[in-house]
């Protein structure tokens, strides 16, 4: 539009309803650091309503919809979905139109919003494999705002403002940050008019300059946290590529040969070292993180079943991986990929991936890794599984 904001539609007519998904380029990796939890807060807030929206209103509203109205934060955007019968789409994208205009007038619901994000936080944070997670973050990514997740801190819940939330919102939350896209059995031209009558007299903003997001060296380094569960995880992690490199195709089959390969992770269930084992691969747009996790009993050390998690990952250490086991998992990779284009809120919210992490479509990834070869897993595998530089 000519405020900047980027409008897809697709028409599928699979079912008589429609999914209409906002997403803002803002995530918890511009937050200030004195809040690195303020795009969570913000976004928990929006639906308290909005500039002419009560909080009562919008949670009416929402209800008499009927259908799925859900947010999310990540590191680099912020997505508004709303799913609905198709005769209630308009009404939809007026509830997204308004949490564009501003923040909620009734500023007796942002402490109701602070004891929420309080109580989310703590539950999160009290779990023993979420800190086991955080530790490896911060340590692998120390110096960029990957090292943190959206979740925030309750620490300083208390001290962020109306005043700190209207200027966020304010910078990042304008046409032209977002991508608007609607999925669904819907007419193009009539809710391109719709789109523009309510999206399309917002004004524009000015996008702060992103910092750079370049993590320092990784030191090697091993660590050990107390832990309430009735069994004990160890993890191995190592910096990967971000979801910006060009080896992150690569990256994504090398994960899934890791994670599903007989002679990867699963063999340490099988020959009893763990009676659990997993590959976590989470890649932002400047670096990424991968961590091999193996779960083991109280009997069990948990210096043993990280020894034998290391051994599993320097299998890959210096290549060797056959193109028939790669080809084997670009196949399983492609289709899982494929298959979050299942259903129109899958598709909708896959569009609005692709296209605000700059890609024309979502099929653009998945033909990124039909490309990719053996010798281009084998290049990754020996770039970065460098256990010498792991944790």
């Amino acid at each position: 539009l000519g405020n900047g904001l980027v409008v897809v539609i697709v028409r599928d007519t699979i079912a008589p309803v429609a999914s209409s998904v906002l997403t803002y380029r803002v995530g918890s990796s511009m937050a200030p650091t004195s809040f690195p939890g303020i795009a969570h807060a913000l976004q928990l807030l929006s639906f308290s309503g909005g500039p002419g929206l009560s909080a009562d209103q919008f949670s009416s509203v929402a209800m008499a919809l009927g259908g799925d109205v859900a947010s999310q934060t990540t590191e680099t955007q912020t997505r508004y979905v709303c799913t609905v019968p198709k005769g209630d789409l308009e009404a939809a994208l007026h509830l997204q139109a308004i949490g564009m205009k501003g923040i909620p007038t009734d500023t007796s619901q942002w402490p109701v919003v602070q004891g929420s994000l309080t109580a989310e936080i703590e539950a999160d944070t009290s779990n023993p494999q979420y800190a086991i997670y955080s530790r490896l973050r911060a340590d692998l990514l120390k110096g960029s705002s990957y090292a943190h997740d959206a979740l925030g801190n309750a620490n300083n819940i208390g001290s962020i403002t109306l005043a700190d939330l209207r200027k966020f919102q304010k910078t990042w939350y304008v046409p032209n940050n977002a991508v608007l896209v609607v999925v669904g059995d819907v007419d193009p031209p009539k809710v391109l008019s719709e789109i523009k009558g309510l999206f399309g007299a917002i004004p524009s903003g000015t996008i702060p300059k992103r910092a750079a997001m370049a993590p320092g060296p990784v030191s090697p380094e091993s660590l050990t946290l107390s832990s309430r569960l009735a069994y004990g995880a160890a993890a191995v992690a190592v910096r990967f590529p971000g979801s910006s490199s060009p080896d992150y195709p690569a990256a994504l089959v090398l994960s899934r040969i890791i994670k599903d390969s007989p002679g990867g992770l699963g063999g340490l269930v099988a020959s009893g070292a763990a009676f659990g084992a997993s590959f976590r691969y989470d890649a932002f747009p400047g670096a990424g993180i991968a961590a091999a996790v193996g779960t083991y009993s109280q009997g069990q050390h948990g210096s043993a079943v990280k020894d034998q998690l290391k051994i599993a990952l320097s299998k890959y250490m210096n290549g060797g991986i056959s193109t028939a086991t790669v080809d084997a998992a670009k196949l399983t990779t492609e289709m899982s990929l494929e298959k979050n284009l299942d259903g129109v809120q899958g598709a909708a919210v896959a569009w609005a991936s692709a296209l605000t992490a700059g890609k024309q479509s979502p099929l653009a990834l998945v033909d990124a890794v039909r490309k990719v070869t053996a010798k281009a897993v084998n290049t990754v595998a020996v770039r970065y599984i460098d256990l010498g530089k792991g944790e």
